[in-house]
């Protein structure tokens, strides 16, 4: 096992057993004498628990050092609540952050993505848009009775916007295969509408500008599945990071993520939007592969390929979200 992934394992024991009004970074400075962004390096994973903060950590919480560095036989299924355990931006993309590097570092990684939604790693194209998408989820679906105030893009956390950052460029450098359900973008449109008409915004003019940034990251994503390569935002139109599958499909999905290396899988899948189940359960994770494959035999393949679907399908959702502007 890496490094990273015991690391990953040892901070997401220790979160589940931490109380929901207790913040995992206090907890993490409070045993280890460490400061606030010392604590955040070792639980993002750039810097490495050392062998005497693993063996202080361990004993604290009563976690099994050897259990830690043992892959369990058949795979546990773990749900990881970052928000309703976190209940900051801040926290739910430290957590992000340090899955996706943990994906990102796996030898021969190969990715399956299914959404029925505009994927989360290019929505962080515009950063403001996920944390709308938060406010809508905790306002009308999640009810953990935090204060109801009006949606502000206000003045943006510089720390947030890094790691967001660092959260769209790692998924980029990704070679990754997506299915993409072909009213994907309806649940977002929904949300900016409800809060419009419930004056949930503090300012409307802020929805033309999520709106304005949603189509921005349409339109960087449909060049990138013309030429069947991912990029960054700033990159030149023949940059080519990570290679880039895209399909369409009509068939009812959730949002799942296949992640496979040599003979290993492991699955992510969506619960509590956007809390996520994960497992290596050997027999979940071979009937994903088997239900990916079915679904990329009912689908149409739009990248590289398939010019008139990507075309109707993008202008279809760039009309969608212009005549909502309107």
């Amino acid at each position: 096992m890496s490094e990273n992934n015991l690391q990953i394992r040892l901070f997401q024991q220790i979160k589940d057993q931490l109380p929901a009004h207790e913040k995992l970074v206090h907890t993490i400075m409070n045993q280890l004498q460490l400061t606030r962004s010392q604590a955040y390096r070792r639980i993002n994973g750039t810097v490495p628990v050392s062998l005497t903060e693993l063996k202080i950590l361990a004993e604290t919480f009563g976690i099994s050092i050897d259990d830690l560095l043992l892959e369990p036989a058949n795979g546990r299924i773990r749900f990881s609540a970052a928000l309703r355990i976190n209940d900051t931006y801040l926290g739910f993309l430290q957590q992000l952050f340090q899955t996706i590097s943990y994906v990102g570092e796996l030898p021969g990684v190969q990715v399956q993505y299914a959404t029925n939604e505009f994927p989360i790693f290019y929505t962080f194209m515009c950063p403001d848009l996920v944390k709308f998408k938060l406010y809508m989820w905790n306002r009308t679906f999640w009810k953990n009775n935090t204060p109801q105030i009006p949606f502000s893009l206000s003045i943006a956390n510089p720390d947030e916007l890094e790691l967001a950052n660092q959260i769209q460029k790692k998924y980029l450098s990704i070679a990754t295969t997506e299915y993409w359900h072909v009213r994907m973008i309806d649940n977002t449109f929904s949300q900016v509408s409800y809060a419009l008409e419930s004056g949930f915004f503090k300012d409307p003019a802020e929805a033309d500008f999520l709106l304005e940034q949603m189509l921005k990251g349409l339109q960087h994503v449909k060049s990138m599945a013309e030429q069947g390569h991912k990029r960054f935002l700033e990159d030149s139109e023949t940059t080519q990071r990570s290679k880039f599958q895209l399909y369409l499909s009509d068939l009812p999905t959730n949002v799942h993520f296949l992640v496979s290396n040599d003979d290993s899988r492991q699955l992510f899948s969506t619960f509590d939007n956007p809390n996520f189940m994960h497992t290596r359960n050997k027999a979940i994770c071979l009937y994903a592969a088997d239900w990916f494959e079915n679904l990329q035999n009912k689908s149409v393949m739009i990248s590289e390929s398939g010019d008139k679907a990507r075309n109707q399908f993008f202008h279809r959702m760039e009309k969608e979200i212009k005549g909502l502007q309107q």
